[in-house]
C-alpha cells in the first residue's frame, strides 16, 4: 500500500492526494474483511476469480483428469502454457508466504522472474504473473497469527506431554 501512497505524491492537488489515499485505504480494508469473512490466510485476486487460501500450502496449476490442484489457473484464462503443477504457495513458520515455481515457464512476482525450482517471498498486494494471467496476492495477518499461535500451542502441549510421560 505504501508504494501506492508514494506514487500519489506526484499529484499537486492536496485534496486529490488525500482522496486517493482514502480510496486505497478503503479498498485495502474491504479486501481484508473479505479474506477474514472466508477464514482464509490469504487470497489470490484474478481478473475473473478469487481464490481463498485456507491451507498452509496450496498447489497452483492446470487441472486435468489425473492431476488435482488447489487453485486451477485454467479457470482464469488461456492456460495452454501453464504447467499442471505450476507453483506452490506455502506459509512459513514465521507467517510469511513463499511461492515456489514448479513449472518449466517462469513466474513473475512484482516483475522479478522466478524460474523452475526457485522460490520468492510474497508481500501483501504483490503482483503474480503466470504467463498471460495476473493475480494480486493479499494476506490476512490476523488469521495467520491465530493459526501460528494455535500451532505453537499444540507443539508446547505435546512437549509438556512428552516431559510428563
Amino acid at each position: 500500500m505504501w508504494v501506492h501512497i508514494y506514487a500519489v505524491a506526484k499529484y499537486q492537488n492536496e485534496e486529490a492526494k488525500r482522496a486517493i489515499v482514502r480510496l486505497e485505504q478503503a479498498a485495502h480494508s474491504y479486501m481484508q474483511r473479505a479474506i477474514a469473512s472466508h477464514g482464509a490466510f490469504a487470497v489470490l485476486y484474478g481478473r475473473n476469480s478469487k481464490h481463498y487460501i485456507k491451507k498452509p500450502e496450496v498447489l497452483l496449476g492446470r487441472a486435468a483428469y489425473d492431476i488435482f490442484v488447489d487453485i486451477d489457473l485454467g479457470r482464469e484464462g488461456p492456460a495452454k502454457k501453464i504447467s499442471r503443477q505450476q507453483a506452490i504457495i506455502r506459509m512459513e513458520r514465521d507467517g510469511s508466504f513463499l511461492l515456489k515455481n514448479m513449472g518449466k515457464f517462469p513466474v513473475s512476482v512484482n516483475g522479478n522472474e522466478v524460474y523452475l525450482g526457485q522460490s520468492h517471498r510474497l508481500q501483501p498486494n504483490c503482483l503474480i504473473e503466470i504467463q498471460a494471467i495476473s493475480f494480486i496476492f493479499d494476506m490476512n495477518q490476523a488469521q495467520v497469527k491465530r493459526y501460528l499461535d494455535n500451532a505453537n500451542g499444540k507443539v508446547r502441549a505435546n512437549r509438556l506431554e512428552c516431559l510428563n510421560s
